[in-house]
């Protein structure tokens, strides 16, 4: 499966995708722990395949379901959960995402052990295709009333 192409269909441009799959190299500076890791208490760890960034900051961590096929439901479950806390404690406000074929589950990245609901986009939605784009905006308030409107918080090209 080509991520890069599949995470297209989710409106994320080439040109923001990191992938670990070649070691360490200078553009993946700010992901080592995840590119190449060194320590023999890694080795049976679920790792993420990959980055997707908005302006240099990570948004969204990807994982190959290929590479999940054989764990069990167990497995999977666990796995997918401790790679999400694990990307928690790097501090960013981020996402894990699982690339189907057919489809994409994110959830937020989190601390809480508590397994949450992954949410399914489908490739070519409007939903799927604006779903980067949604991912990196802020809702403007004004005190205690209902949100005004949302906005990108990061100018990005799809603004």
């Amino acid at each position: 499966m080509n991520l890069k192409s599949k995470l297209q269909n989710y409106g994320v441009g080439d040109r923001s995708i990191r992938l670990f799959d070649g070691g360490a190299s200078p553009e993946l500076l700010d992901y080592l722990d995840l590119a190449e890791p060194v320590d023999d208490e890694s080795k049976g760890e679920l790792f993420p395949d990959g980055v997707a960034e908005n302006q240099g900051r990570p948004l969204l961590f990807f994982v190959n379901e290929s590479r999940l096929a054989h764990f069990t439901d167990e497995q999977r479950i666990k796995s997918l959960n401790q790679l999400r806390r694990n990307l928690a404690c790097r501090g960013e406000r981020t996402y894990l995402a699982v690339v189907r074929a057919g489809s994409l589950e994110v959830v937020p990245v989190s601390l809480s052990a508590d397994s949450p609901a992954w949410k399914t986009y489908e490739p070519g939605t409007t939903k799927a295709l604006t779903f980067f784009h949604g991912s990196h905006s802020v809702t403007l308030t004004e005190g205690n009333r209902p949100p005004m409107r949302t906005v990108c918080s990061t100018k990005c090209s799809i603004c």
